[in-house]
């Protein structure tokens, strides 16, 4: 029994020791696995990156492992469940807008550059390494930002009458935009807009912003601006809009009574009219008597010396103004004088049976054959590409009118029928309605007031209108014609007028200013590029430079028919690097109301490779007992030698330094440099604590700062 016993106690040692070594090694296992926990960390924002459409983004994600061995490192970075480039061993993308840098992967680095932004790329992106055999992943969410395009259409106003005026923002992101619009010195609030359209192919927006304007009653409106706010503009975007003031003239001719065989003066009186430049005509039985009157320097009073030998001569004053219908003033008159004997008895009842017959051949006309009058098409001034164009014709004094057609003539010199469809909008009153029906503002030609009053004032009026949204291919040039047909009475054969116009387009140039400089070159070099502009004719005049600085360059069309093209000035390197220095340029092209002028200003970022120097972001959310990272991306900037230095500055006193970081930049597709800044510290060293980042480089006069203020005891 004793020795049985023995020999239990002599098994029951090894099972002891057993549970031992099993304690051990789940303690040295759980404190290995809470080191590598640690150790191994993968870190990225906290909150949203944004990056502008078109622009290039860093999506930042660091790991902490050191040192990297990268035949065991694997990164993977995804947006949504699509792969955007794996890493192992090398980079292997489809999309060659990303890319990873394998030096930077070496530091723990996985930041991501993606180029050329587009809106599909918002969203998540995530971020997942592994470091065999630890593994961790992070989520950057990026938001892409598009600004505003900001676009005024230019309007005719009327003294006393009211006008709607469009202020048109294209091509932003996201679809929240706020607009104000601002006359004189009175402004109003922030408003949504009136229309926002679906979103186009490319993800962005369209919005409109309408303001009903009544202008004062003198000779000019006050100034009126429009302007927006977007999340994606520094500041509130503004505009002008190109109004055009008129005041219709007040016509009178004179005089009553004219001499027969006796040289003697008509008149006629033009005044009251806002701006100059109306056009005055005398016409003689519908016929210019001499060459038209018009520019600045029309005076009040327009004359013209005639002899009159008979009443049969109609005279009549022509007075044609910009944004008004012509006016036409007939002078009434009688003539008196000149001898009376038996020929002039003769002579005087010839004529008396002459005018019975004109009576008849007026009445055979006018009433039985139905002879109508018909308008010149009145058509705008200028004609933008991409707006609407509204061409109106008038007619009157018709009997049975019947048929009117619009037509457009075809690169073969024929006329094609415009019927009612997506692309035009066909719309005509005819003479004696009453109480017209006003349709929908979208699809409306002219307002239902206007057409009302035009009842009212003549009922044997009608008037037609043709309404289309301009683009360079069908109407550049393009001559359009109004085809009005009028019933005769019974047994007559129908009558019929028509009237062509030709249409004129113009696109603003859209203007862009560059920095172009080549380091190794004499001198720098700035960019003006106009893009999207018609016609072809531009020029650009570069103040204060003589010709053999700059290079014109060469009008080139788009798909659209629209054109682009580039000019560039060379300038001093001294002048490039000096803050306060100022180039501008003018700009010369038919749409333009007044020749435009473009300023380039030095010291801003991204001006003769200056540095951009984005806001301090803390990488992770900063909890207890974890380390920290501040971190700031450095771009676009040439040469590459920089200076990042980290500093501290505690409550009243002095800041010391940290940190001087020896980060190399890395070189992108533009030829400029980019680099991620990091400080890794704990929060004690953030709490009450000021953190500044001073960046040196040879483009700067003075280094650029940013700060992080630091974190509160509590």
């Amino acid at each position: 029994m004793v020795a049985g016993r023995g020999s239990g106690s002599g098994m029951h040692k090894p099972f002891h020791l057993r549970w031992i070594f099993l304690a051990n090694f789940y303690f040295y296992s759980m404190h290995l696995y809470r080191a590598t926990e640690v150790a191994f960390h993968v870190s990225t924002p906290s909150s949203p990156v944004n990056g502008l459409v078109h622009k290039d983004v860093l999506l930042p994600c660091t790991f902490t492992d050191e040192p990297v061995d990268l035949s065991y490192l694997y990164v993977v970075w995804k947006h949504g469940d699509k792969d955007m480039v794996k890493y192992r061993g090398q980079s292997n993308t489809t999309d060659p807008r990303v890319e990873l840098f394998e030096n930077e992967l070496r530091r723990g680095n996985a930041s991501l550059l993606l180029r050329n932004l587009t809106i599909k790329d918002e969203g998540a992106h995530t971020c997942e390494v592994v470091d065999s055999p630890y593994s961790g992943k992070g989520v950057v969410r990026l938001r892409v930002l598009a600004p505003p395009l900001l676009h005024c259409i230019p309007a005719f106003v009327k003294s006393g009458e009211e006008t709607r005026l469009e202020c048109q923002a294209k091509d932003f992101y996201p679809a929240d935009i706020k607009f104000a619009w601002q006359v004189g010195v009175k402004k109003t609030g922030l408003q949504n807009p009136d229309f926002v359209s679906k979103a186009r192919l490319n993800g962005s927006f369209d919005a409109s912003s309408y303001y009903h304007y009544i202008p004062n009653s003198g000779d000019a409106p006050e100034n009126v601006y429009c302007e927006v706010q977007h999340e994606a503009l520094d500041r509130p975007l503004r505009t002008a809009v190109d109004i055009k003031f008129r005041r219709r003239a007040i016509v009178t001719v004179s005089p009553e009574t004219l001499v027969k065989n006796a040289e003697q003066t008509l008149a006629c009186k033009v005044h009251g009219y806002y701006p100059d430049g109306v056009k005055v005509t005398w016409l003689k039985n519908g016929q210019p008597l001499k060459k038209p009157v018009s520019t600045e320097n029309l005076t009040t009073e327009e004359h013209y010396s005639v002899t009159v030998t008979n009443s049969k001569s109609v005279f009549e004053c022509q007075v044609e103004q910009e944004g008004f219908e012509r006016q036409i003033k007939n002078l009434k008159y009688q003539v008196t004088g000149g001898d009376v004997n038996i020929a002039a008895v003769i002579f005087g009842t010839l004529a008396a049976a002459v005018v019975l017959i004109g009576l008849g051949v007026f009445y055979w006309t006018k009433i039985w054959k139905a002879s109508f009058s018909m308008s010149e098409i009145t058509v705008p001034s200028k004609v933008y590409v991409g707006e609407e164009a509204v061409l109106e014709c008038s007619f009157e004094d018709g009997y049975g009118f019947t048929e009117v057609v619009w037509s457009l003539m075809k690169p073969d010199d024929s006329w094609e029928k415009i019927d009612n469809n997506d692309s035009y909008l066909v719309k005509t009153f005819w003479p004696g309605e009453v109480n017209v029906q006003v349709i929908n503002e979208h699809t409306s030609l002219i307002s239902g007031d206007i057409v009302q009053e035009c009842r009212r004032e003549n009922p044997k009026q009608g008037i037609t209108t043709l309404k289309f949204v301009t683009n360079v291919e069908d109407h550049a040039s393009v001559k359009i014609k109004c085809k009005v047909t009028c019933n005769g009475r019974q047994f007559q054969k129908p009558s019929s007028m028509e009237k062509v116009t030709t249409i004129h387009l113009f696109a603003y140039p859209v203007l862009v200013f560059r920095d172009v400089s080549v380091m190794n070159e004499s001198k720098g070099k700035l960019s003006i590029e106009a893009m999207n502009f018609y016609p072809r004719p531009i020029e650009f005049y570069w103040l204060k430079t003589s010709d053999s600085d700059t290079n014109k360059g060469t009008t080139t069309p788009n798909e659209q028919g629209l054109y682009s093209r580039s000019d560039t000035c060379s300038v001093s390197w001294e002048d490039l690097r000096d803050p306060q220095f100022i180039k501008e340029v003018v700009i010369f092209h038919p749409s333009l109301e007044n020749p435009t002028k473009k300023k380039f200003e030095g010291g801003k970022p991204g001006i003769h490779n200056r540095p951009k120097v984005s806001q301090l972001t803390c990488i992770p959310s900063i909890t207890n007992g974890h380390p920290c990272t501040l971190t700031c991306t450095i771009s676009d900037f040439c040469p590459r030698d920089i200076t990042v230095t980290w500093l501290s500055q505690k409550q009243d006193e002095e800041p010391t330094v940290m940190h001087q970081d020896t980060m190399t930049p890395y070189l992108c597709e533009n030829q400029l440099y980019t680099l991620v800044a990091e400080l890794n510290t704990m929060k004690e060293n953030l709490t009450n604590t000021k953190i500044i980042l001073r960046v040196g480089h040879t483009t700067l006069k003075n280094d650029i700062e940013r700060h992080f203020k630091g974190l509160s005891d509590s």
